[in-house]
């Protein structure tokens, strides 16, 4: 069944215009028609079922609730921290971290940061977002925040906080019990974190996490940390 992100998903039984553009991907991508099921997201938890019916205007379709319900928030939200490598990876890390329950996402900037997308806004990265969002059914879009210096981003992350991925003493992921509220997630530049950032990390009392005895591509680090992460959440 496709989705749409719809911002406002009213009641059961009420309609809903679908926003021009996902509305031309329906009539035009999807081939779609009056009486088609579809699903709508609003990305702040809301999932809603909808028969579509062709509006009175050009590339207008309307869509009528008949099944709507609002998830309850993560007992675990991760908010990941991490530095964009280069070569346009950092789509690939947003749209994974959507498929896997990410609530928030704030973009790094390191001493050794090769990749400082300082121009661009949070509404820049929504496309990918959004597209992650629909694919996976996930309820919730995260929030991202763009570019900020390291000791900043440290000084304001939640408590409960690691960062990886690092072979040092324990750091394995049997250490791990359940995780519940607000935890960080640090990951660093495709050359690491510095001596001076690992020092700052440890001095808040940042723990490091291991999910491998080999160096991880920034990409892989994160997707594997979450995940491991994400296993420690209550359920």
């Amino acid at each position: 069944m496709p989705s749409f992100l719809v911002p406002q998903i009213p009641a059961l039984g009420g309609s809903v215009e679908l926003p021009r553009d996902e509305a031309r991907h329906f009539l035009r991508a999807l081939r779609g028609r009056a009486g088609d099921e579809i699903q709508l997201l609003d990305g702040k938890g809301c999932v809603a079922r909808a028969l579509t019916r062709m509006g009175a205007g050009r590339d207008e379709v309307m869509a009528e609730i008949t099944a709507r319900q609002q998830a309850l928030p993560p007992r675990m939200k991760l908010h990941l921290y991490v530095a964009p490598p280069a070569n346009s990876l950092l789509t690939q890390i947003l749209k994974q971290a959507v498929e896997l329950g990410v609530w928030r996402i704030v973009l790094l900037d390191c001493e050794r940061s090769v990749s400082r997308p300082a121009d661009k806004s949070s509404d820049d990265y929504e496309p990918d977002l959004v597209a992650a969002l629909k694919q996976s059914g996930n309820p919730w879009l995260p929030e991202i925040v763009p570019l900020i210096a390291f000791d900043k981003a440290l000084a304001a992350a939640p408590a409960h906080s690691y960062y990886g991925a690092v072979p040092e003493e324990n750091s394995a992921v049997e250490n791990l019990g359940e995780i519940y509220g607000d935890l960080a997630l640090f990951v660093g530049p495709e050359g690491g974190f510095s001596d001076k950032e690992i020092a700052a990390l440890k001095a808040r009392g940042v723990d490091g996490l291991c999910v491998g005895r080999h160096v991880l591509r920034t990409e892989t680090a994160c997707a594997a940390l979450i995940s491991v992460l994400s296993r420690s959440a209550p359920h």
